[in-house]
């Protein structure tokens, strides 16, 4: 192997982690989101069995 090739592969893995990573984050939120308002619907239609 050569190092251009060690320097390409190494910058490869990292880009697709910072992507995973940034991914994972934002699709954790969406699901933060989604949880969080459905609560809220539930509790606004005047079944105030929620207690969280």
């Amino acid at each position: 192997m050569t190092k251009a090739y060690l320097l390409v592969s190494l910058a490869l893995l990292i880009a697709v982690l910072f992507g995973a990573m940034i991914f994972a984050d934002a699709g954790l939120q969406l699901a933060d989101v989604s949880w969080n308002s459905l609560p809220t619907l539930h509790w606004t239609a005047g079944g105030q069995t929620w207690t969280g």
